[in-house]
């Protein structure tokens, strides 16, 4: 009884503080607790009658799920909005690039031409632009740019002939550095083992063994060391996506949200 006591009254010196319907969810979301500023937002949303406040609470249920870090939510409740606005159509976007669907968001209409900027952008990573698609950006985005282009490449073929000759230095190239020390131990050892039988002990069933385990190895660390060097790129790449999202979520990665 006392419980049922304490909820009712929390809830109603919550409607005296907070007079305007939307000021307790914006209270939650300043102060960090998305899941019960989403709580009472589509509490909100299934009371309203007014057509373009649904569609505030709506943007605002999206961006409370955005800050969480639910992705798939907050794409499906912007993509619910049908009075677009460019800061509605933005929070769609965003969405849709912090899952990486690069090849679905150039291929969304753009209402807004600044909102175009996250086309570019997918288009970056998508590499099908260049240096001087960025000329007429914004600095920030030529900034972002500018370092994309920057991430140094590993050429898979060198990787090869590196290995080729030094088994376990085409992953150095890549800088694995611990892949290719072991790479390097799992061949030489058995290299090794097949000069001891043909030589020294004169095993010829041991040699035999010996030289087929070097020359299995020999071969995955060819491939290994091509692998190595493709994945290089994109680890970087991967990393750069997530620097760039940390460094301008108060900027360009900043959803649009108005209580």
């Amino acid at each position: 009884m006392r419980k049922i006591f304490f909820i009712t009254m929390i809830s109603l010196l919550s409607l005296m503080i907070f007079t305007s319907e939307l000021d307790f969810a914006k209270f939650l979301f300043d102060d960090g607790d998305y899941y019960r500023s989403l709580t009472e937002l589509k509490r909100e949303l299934f009371f309203c009658q007014d057509t373009q406040m649904k569609e505030k609470i709506v943007n605002l249920i999206g961006v409370n799920y955005l800050f969480m870090g639910d992705l798939k939510s907050a794409e499906e409740s912007f993509s619910k909005i049908k009075d677009i606005s460019e800061g509605y159509e933005k929070n769609y976007l965003l969405t849709l690039f912090f899952q990486k669907k690069f090849k679905d968001l150039k291929e969304t209409k753009i209402t807004f031409e600044k909102n175009n900027d996250f086309v570019l952008l997918s288009k970056l990573f998508l590499g099908e632009v260049k240096e001087k698609d960025f000329i007429n950006s914004s600095e920030e985005l030529k900034e972002i740019s500018d370092n994309f282009f920057k991430i140094k490449k590993k050429n898979p073929f060198l990787a090869i002939l590196f290995s080729t000759f030094l088994p376990g230095s085409g992953r150095f190239y890549s800088e694995r550095n611990g892949d290719g020390l072991f790479s390097m131990m799992t061949i030489l050892t058995p290299i090794l083992g097949s000069i001891y039988y043909k030589f020294i002990n004169e095993n010829k069933t041991f040699f035999v063994i010996s030289t087929s385990v070097a020359a299995v190895f020999y071969l995955g660390e060819l491939y290994g060391s091509f692998n190595s060097a493709k994945i290089y790129y994109e680890k970087k790449v991967n990393r750069y996506f997530y620097e760039i999202k940390d460094n301008y979520s108060n900027t360009i990665f900043l959803p649009y949200y108005s209580f």
